[in-house]
């Protein structure tokens, strides 16, 4: 089939029409009524609604329902209808009119839902790229349009709802056009892609040429993630988590835009269950997509994997916690997280107007996945979930590190009239101490009971600390781990790409490639789960079997290879095939036994050519006198 792109010209720089800047702030009915600003997921907008007119005051408002019929819905329902899923937001480009509709219609329209989300979403990528100062921005801008032109007119209402959810997410997570191309051409197959490709890079400029090579180089990777298995350790004390997140990294070879599409895609298809959704387990969830997000400083994007995976594996549990947390608060969630954006604000100006200046303020309401797990795992301390003084919390990182003396004085400032007292706990304000390497790190926890009766927790450390302790060896997710799957971790490893995190993913995913790159992670079949294993750059088969079959290597004679995300099409492998990263074996059996290896492993180990270890692992059946070249060596055979 031939594809061709429908014309349309290329956007000026001033991408987003100032309509929309009114409609990010816009409110259900009159500015005095029910503010709303982002919904959740299936579909995340702001929202424009007309109030039904001749009702005083606003008591209901329009949704809209299938082939547009109109059905009446009271205020006091409608955050919970939102909560839960089941109203979306429209736009109407023929009428220039903003509406909601119910779940059952989305469908009908779900173009107009896509045009809307994203407008939303190319303004945050151009602000990713003005703080990159990328070159290149108007021909990555203008591929990007042609590739969604074509991608969109043909779409079915749930890909483009898909593909909505994806670019919005990715916006948050540091993407730019080439991650939003990607997204666009992710459920492609290589045929197809190159044929959209190749009529984008018609020109052949060479930095035409570079945007659609590094498009196709996204999505290829993300494929090869996103068909990569997760199966949970069944071992305690190994290091098979962290290994997991690893061989991600490295199958990603670098590429930031592959972990980034990886990311959303994972989200999205836990919220909408799209035909190429992969691995979408609870536990892949909590143990690695996750925690992998966290390491890489993407707090919100980890917490709504956890809760939107909790929400659809465990339901009535997630309902259950949402209503405690409401009720604990006496606030709904939108107004606890409207409030809890508003501190962050005001704590941002309040350091940058200080000595120790700010280098980054957030805020989160704790999600009905974090309290079932702390209710878990610290059952005795916390019984009730009223006893937790962490429902509302704030992180404040500053440049200059400050003393727990001058907290109070900055916290007050910050908080204003909503600040009572520090008093209402026995660890109202402590300093916890980490010592790694020599140096010195403080976090300062202070507990403020507020005006209305809640507590904010509130966590105040240094860039340095926060950026070693929160994406090192002591951050939270690791403890969890940790505590959940009694896996171990190398904390040295973590430490080192710790220390050179920038808080970019698509640098930091590119810096701890390159820490990596003296280990290849390949994938071996034991005790029937396929697990991935760290063995050293430029090894080869023998060495993997060393370190997986130990004293049971009388029992298999040769190999056969491909690759994990493709473990259909194995081949056997020749005894000096060097292994890559993604590298999928699988161990012949011998059925008549053959020659035992542990008599000659520290010689194995000893040896450094791959000719000699790859003759010492031999069997003697295969040992042949005449020297060879590489080339001219034959594959292991079967008996």
């Amino acid at each position: 089939m031939d594809i061709k792109f429908p014309f349309r010209k290329p956007m000026g720089v001033n991408i987003v029409p100032a309509r929309m800047d009114a409609i990010r702030n816009a409110s259900i009915g009159p500015a005095t009524f029910v503010p709303v600003a982002l919904m959740p997921p299936p579909v995340s907008a702001p929202i424009i609604c007309m109030a039904v007119s001749g009702i005083t005051p606003v008591t209901a408002v329009e949704v809209f329902g299938l082939h547009g019929k109109m059905e009446l819905v009271r205020i006091e329902q409608l955050h919970g209808l939102f909560n839960e899923g089941r109203i979306g937001f429209a736009y109407d480009k023929a009428t220039d009119k903003e509406f909601l509709v119910w779940d059952r219609a989305f469908d009908e329209y779900a173009k107009a839902i896509y045009d809307h989300e994203s407008l939303s979403a190319i303004r945050k990528f151009e602000a990713n790229i003005d703080a990159v100062k990328t070159e290149g921005r108007c021909i990555e801008r203008e591929i990007f349009l042609q590739i969604e032109s074509l991608v969109t007119s043909d779409s079915s209402a749930k890909n483009l709802r898909h593909l909505s959810f994806m670019l919005k997410e990715a916006a948050e997570i540091d993407g730019d056009y080439i991650t939003a191309s990607a997204i666009m051409l992710h459920n492609l197959e290589t045929r197809e892609l190159d044929q959209v490709l190749s009529i984008c890079a018609r020109r052949k400029r060479s930095n035409v040429i570079r945007v659609t090579d590094a498009i196709k180089d996204t999505v290829q990777r993300f494929n090869q993630l996103n068909n990569t298995p997760y199966l949970p350790p069944v071992k305690r004390h190994e290091y098979q988590i962290q290994d997991s997140m690893n061989s991600l990294i490295k199958i990603s070879g670098g590429n930031g835009r592959a972990v980034q599409l990886l990311f959303v895609h994972k989200l999205s298809s836990i919220l909408m269950q799209p035909e190429d959704a992969n691995d979408i387990t609870g536990r892949s969830i909590r143990e690695l997509f996750a925690p992998l997000a966290e390491r890489f400083g993407k707090k919100t994007l980890a917490s709504k994997l956890r809760n939107q995976a909790f929400r659809l594996y465990r339901p009535d549990e997630y309902g259950q916690q949402e209503q405690s947390i409401v009720n604990a608060l006496s606030m709904s969630r939108k107004e606890a997280e409207d409030f809890i954006a508003g501190v962050v604000e005001r704590l941002k100006r309040t350091l940058s107007s200080g000595d120790c200046g700010c280098h980054l303020a957030s805020g989160r309401v704790k999600t009905p996945w974090s309290v079932s797990a702390k209710s878990e795992y610290k059952a005795e301390l916390y019984p009730e979930i009223f006893i937790m003084t962490d429902l509302l919390a704030v992180t404040g990182v500053t440049e200059k590190e400050i003393s727990l003396e001058e907290a109070p004085g900055l916290l007050k400032r910050a908080l204003g009239k909503d600040f009572n007292n520090f008093e209402g706990s026995d660890n109202s304000m402590e300093t916890k101490i980490y010592e790694i390497e020599g140096r010195t790190y403080l976090v300062h926890h202070v507990v403020v009971v507020l005006a209305d009766g809640n507590s904010l927790e509130v966590q105040l450390m240094d860039r340095e600390a926060y950026r070693v302790l929160d994406m090192g060896a002591r951050a939270h997710w690791v403890y969890k781990l940790e505590k959940l799957t009694e896996q171990k971790f190398d904390k040295n490893l973590l430490q080192i790409c710790a220390k050179k995190m920038t808080g970019n993913i698509l640098r930091d995913v590119q810096m701890t490639y390159d820490v990596l790159s003296k280990w290849v992670y390949v994938f071996v079949l034991e005790d029937n789960t396929v697990r991935p294993i760290r063995v050293d750059a430029n090894s080869i088969p023998v060495d993997a079997a060393a370190a997986v079959l130990k004293e049971n290597t009388e029992r298999y004679s040769g190999f056969r290879i491909g690759k994990v995300w493709n473990r259909e099409h194995l081949r056997d492998a020749g005894e000096f095939n060097v292994l890559t990263d993604g590298d999928y074996l699988f161990f012949k059996k011998h059925r008549e036994g053959y020659i035992d290896l542990t008599g000659r492993r520290a010689m194995i180990s000893m040896a450094q050519h791959q000719e000699t270890r790859a003759l010492l692992y031999r069997p003697e059946e295969h040992n042949d006198p005449t020297p060879t070249s590489r080339r001219g060596k034959k594959n292991l055979r079967r008996r």
